[in-house]
């Protein structure tokens, strides 16, 4: 009988690739699909080691399968399946959970801006078809929204869906698939950091926290299995739980449990890295102005690493079994490398350009009610109404701090308005990826104030090297300097001696520059 080809056989670090001869190896007689030991790398079923002493080990699959459809089954020993790179997922992502709601978004990696300004159809459309009843719920985006350096993340509403189709122009479709598989009502995963969703087949690691989203209502606990419900959502006549759940250890129990849900637990999760040349990066998108690169490839279960468009590239093994490294020539303006088992688990977008260029920093801003400008930096009074407005160009995230304590998160929709409270003590950030382009902290406490003067004056003091003249109408500099009283009485006996430090005399007007610039040049 022929053997099925594509098995994997649950060990100390995980789900890896076997043959039957080596199984055979192992067992000295048939193993039962019931034992759950070895797995169908296509379909992700328990298989049957067939080991008899008048036939030759054999895979094969169990006649009480609930699903027939395996690729090998159908097509035989033979089929040669292989992923392809292109089929990969646009990110999901699950943001602004709360005890009883949660919404989902979707990420668009960034097409060139000349793709952009070719295409005549400038709309997204994304239907989405619900679990639970099969309903089409529409969105609808224009390329207005688009980050043209990144990726863009876009609402598609707070029902999961067990898929999303996508249509646009016809020159975005090899960027974009056409259709994006969604949530498992039985069970999905999600990084509870970033938020994103772990695709099918992916990995699961030991000792790592993860949300888990379903409509299952787990009451019985599982063994070495930590599980907290954080949120419940009715929707219609279904409740969706987040459960925060951790593998504490490798066990038959819990790789089969992560394996229903069709994730696989591992030791050695999929991991792609590049090392070479030095790159600009975003989520999904690697900049870099050289001719080939080199990237760092970890993981087992017979995960392969692809290119697309295809290209010959070399490897070199690390030693000790830490993976392999890749050179791959990138010739082409645009390449896609994609790791992946029987489907894209990890991929990116790599783009040759010059890194030479002066990037522009994102339009952000900031007014209080009486629609004054309010700029970055240390401020001792609050805005009036002691409320800021903000407005970002693109899609972001605001934190605001009290101390060392994090007080509130909150994502920010690209040209969408939103106003917040502040009080003394406070400190705001916004982010525009991962960089921080606006920070302002409202303080009254005059220890902060005398700290600044201390350690300005502690500078200009430093300075012994050549000296200009100082005259007495650069005593109008003292009337800045009130807030400073140690600098200011420094700078009357500097102006009394009629010299100064040259070093010294330009750190104090850029300090005083600067502190005309955070205050707003005025009352601020």
């Amino acid at each position: 009988m022929a053997s099925l080809t594509h098995v994997c056989m649950l060990t100390k670090n995980g789900w890896e690739n076997i043959t039957a001869e080596k199984a055979s190896e192992k067992f000295h007689g048939s193993v039962s699909a019931r034992r759950h030991i070895f797995m169908c790398d296509l379909c992700g079923q328990p298989v049957i080691l067939a080991n008899g002493k008048k036939q030759k080990p054999h895979f094969r699959h169990s006649r009480g399968e609930s699903d027939k459809n395996c690729s090998e089954r159908k097509h035989g020993q033979y089929y040669n399946y292989e992923y392809q790179p292109q089929d990969y997922q646009l990110p999901l992502r699950i943001v602004n959970i709360t005890k009883e709601d949660f919404s989902l978004q979707m990420g668009f990696v960034s097409a060139t801006e000349q793709v952009l300004d070719e295409a005549k159809n400038k709309k997204i459309i994304i239907t989405a078809t619900t679990t639970t009843n099969q309903t089409e719920i529409e969105y609808c985006y224009s390329f207005e929204r688009l980050n043209p350096d990144g990726i863009t993340y876009l609402n598609i509403g707070d029902v999961p869906c067990s898929d999303y189709k996508i249509t646009t122009d016809e020159k975005l479709q090899s960027i974009w698939p056409k259709k994006v598989q969604g949530f498992n009502s039985a069970g999905s995963l999600f990084d509870p950091k970033s938020g994103k969703f772990l695709p099918k087949d992916a990995d699961v690691s030991i000792n790592k926290t993860y949300y888990l989203l379903t409509t299952k209502n787990f009451i019985q606990t599982i063994k070495n299995l930590k599980m907290k419900c954080v949120c419940i959502k009715k929707i219609n006549l279904t409740s969706w739980h987040i459960y925060e759940i951790t593998a504490e250890e490798m066990s038959d129990t819990l790789a089969n449990f992560f394996l229903s849900l069709n994730y696989r637990l591992t030791k050695i999760p999929v991991r792609i890295q590049p090392v070479w040349p030095i790159y600009k990066q975003t989520p999904y998108l690697l900049q870099h102005n050289r001719e080939y690169l080199a990237v760092h490839f970890l993981g087992c279960g017979g995960a392969k690493l692809k290119t697309y468009p295809p290209t010959y590239f070399t490897m070199h093994t690390c030693a000790q079994n830490t993976g392999i490294v890749y050179r791959i020539p990138c010739k082409l303006r645009q390449q896609l490398i994609a790791v992946g088992r029987t489907r894209v688990l990890k991929y990116m977008f790599f783009e040759k350009k010059s890194l030479l260029q002066q990037m522009e920093d994102p339009t952000v801003k900031v007014v209080d009610r009486k629609s004054e400008l309010w700029r970055q930096g240390l401020h001792y009074e609050l805005p009036a109404g002691n409320t800021l407005r903000i407005q970002t160009e693109y899609d972001g995230l605001l934190k605001v701090k009290k101390g060392n304590s994090l007080l509130n998160r909150i994502p920010l929709e690209a040209e969408k308005e939103i106003e917040i409270p502040v009080q003394f003590g406070m400190k705001i950030c916004i982010l525009q990826g991962k960089d921080c382009v606006y920070e302002t902290t409202f303080t009254n406490s005059q220890k902060n104030q005398d700290i600044a003067d201390d350690v300005l004056l502690r500078k200009l003091t430093a300075y012994h090297g050549k000296k200009v003249r100082i005259e007495h109408l650069d005593g109008a500099l003292a009337v800045y300097l009130n807030e400073c009283p140690k600098t200011k009485l420094w700078l009357r006996k500097q102006i009394e001696q009629g010299w100064i430090s040259e070093d010294a005399y330009r750190l104090l007007k850029s300090s005083i520059l600067q502190k005309l610039y955070h205050h707003g040049g005025e009352k601020r």
